[in-house]
């Protein structure tokens, strides 16, 4: 076979294994035609991944929602109970210092101090009201709020009533002070009036002037008079330190059945004697136990003076009974406040272990789903699968054309698998193509080699023919160059006798010179 016939043999071939690849990829074509995929990798990820991310969005949802309700509670709880609870704790404090400056009101010494007292509780009770004007606002407990309103507003004029009760009590202590100074004046009244009487029916009995029986009926009355007037005296001065409407009027009864004993004497002596200041005293006492006003009468003095007092417990009472009210209602309130505060963090609190039960529960869910199928579908579907390929992909790559390709399934894995299949179908069609191409070179370098040995023989034979040819040639040419040395040497010596006449003549000319 010559070069040409080879070289027509080659290309058939290659044209077959394009025909085969041709045919090869027509049938891989057909055979992805023939196995569409319907529900492919792509798909089934995309529906894990959404059922894990919709598992997200579930956690997420269920704690936004949580979050929310806790912020709003949190924000209930900051902007609602908590000032309530404060609110209502001042208005404890302001009640608290309203029912100890109250009795400080009723036992003030003076207007001044009453009346700063006085401004001390109005503060307070402004204070107060604006602490349940707070709490009203939070809507905290509307109808506790109101009767707390109403009991406050019932203290304000009692406060009122009690400062106004101080004051007039007051001003009847100050008239009755004033009538009991008087009281020891007339005391010393009556004994600088009744002396000089004394001491003239003394000395008339001394003297003998006028009958004993007389002078001593006289001395008698004015014994009987000073007496009396200091036993009125004293009536009037204990009727003003009494203490009980009673013993008031006890003593006031004992004060004008004693009067008589005052008046008899003061007639018999206004027949013999000119007692103008005893008299004046006696309507002085008179007025000021029987006949006399409320400024004059030291005993309605007294009587208003325990009537404002008495009162003024009454009002004290009925004020530490409303404060009481008040501190029960406000307690009450308190309590309430701490209860729904305490109701609104248990709720935050169960909220709370149900968003973390829940989130749990969703998260353990989300983590077997995850495992399920990163397991059953990733690792024991997909990976082995894979890895199925990979070994069959390593097998066909280290030449072994007859391994088993994994193609069950209907999905890009199977898909592969089939492509593989085909590729190695023409690998095999590509490695039979191969082993004829060999066959083929192999024929072609053995009639190379047949070629090569004939072109060697005649090489040779022309060869030894032409060094025949060249042999006598040399020969040929030796004989000429043995010629040509002789020529050459007789050349050499007609050049040393030329080289002598040379010399011979350079010496003549020398010796001419």
């Amino acid at each position: 076979m010559d070069a040409q016939s080879a070289v027509k043999v080659l290309n058939d071939k290659v044209d077959g294994s394009i025909l085969i690849e041709d045919a090869g990829e027509k049938n891989n074509a057909k055979t992805n035609q023939v196995s569409e995929i319907k529900f492919g990798i792509g798909k089934r990820l995309i529906l894990a991944f959404g059922i894990v991310a919709t598992m997200t969005i579930l956690v997420s949802g269920i704690s936004w929602y949580n979050l929310t309700k806790l912020s709003k509670t949190q924000t209930a709880l900051t902007e609602q109970s908590v000032p309530a609870i404060t609110a209502a704790l001042k208005l404890s404090e302001e009640i608290s210092r309203l029912a100890a400056t109250a009795p400080l009101l009723k036992s003030a010494s003076s207007t001044p101090q009453r009346d700063q007292r006085f401004l001390d509780l109005q503060s307070s009770i402004l204070s107060a009201q604006g602490h349940l004007t707070t709490l009203n606002e939070l809507n905290v407990s509307p109808e506790t709020v109101s009767s707390i309103q109403g009991s406050l507003g019932a203290i304000q004029p009692k406060i009122e009533e009690l400062r106004d009760l101080g004051n007039e009590s007051q001003t009847y202590a100050l008239r009755r002070q004033e009538i009991g100074n008087q009281l020891s004046t007339y005391r010393e009244l009556v004994a600088k009036e009744i002396a000089p009487h004394l001491i003239k029916v003394r000395l008339g009995v001394i003297d003998g002037e006028g009958e004993t029986l007389q002078l001593f009926q006289l001395q008698q009355g004015l014994l009987d008079f000073k007496g009396s007037t200091n036993l009125l005296l004293g009536l009037l001065a204990e009727g003003g330190q009494t203490n009980t409407l009673q013993g008031i009027e006890a003593i006031e009864q004992l004060f004008l059945t004693s009067l008589g004993s005052m008046a008899t004497p003061l007639s018999k002596l206004t027949q013999t004697q000119e007692v103008p200041k005893l008299t004046e005293l006696f309507q002085n006492l008179l007025k000021l136990g029987s006949k006399g006003d409320l400024q004059d009468n030291i005993f309605k003095l007294r009587k208003a003076e325990l009537t404002a007092l008495n009162k003024s417990d009454e009002i004290m009472e009925t004020t530490r009974q409303l404060a009481e009210t008040l501190s029960g209602q406000i307690s009450g309130l308190v309590t309430n406040t701490e209860t729904d505060i305490a109701a609104t963090a248990e709720e935050n609190k169960a909220s709370s272990q149900q968003t973390e039960l829940i989130m749990i529960a969703i998260a353990a869910a989300s983590l077997i789903v995850s495992i399920l199928i990163g397991w059953l579908y990733v690792v024991r579907s997909l990976l082995s699968r894979l890895m199925g390929l990979v070994s069959s992909m390593e097998q066909i790559a280290n030449g072994d054309l007859t391994t088993s390709i994994l193609r069950n399934g209907n999905d890009e894995i199977s898909k592969m698998g089939h492509a593989l299949a085909a590729l190695r179908n023409v690998s095999r069609e590509a490695e039979a193509l191969k082993e004829e191409q060999e066959l083929s070179q192999a024929r072609m370098e053995e009639e190379k080699r047949l070629n090569s040995l004939k072109l060697a023989d005649d090489f040779d034979a022309s060869v030894g023919s032409s060094i025949g040819i060249l042999s006598s040639s040399v020969t040929a040419m030796r004989d000429q160059a043995k010629e040509m040395q002789g020529l050459a040497e007789e050349s050499q010596k007609e050049a040393q006798e030329i080289s002598g006449a040379s010399d011979s003549m350079s010496n003549d000319i020398s010796t001419v010179a």
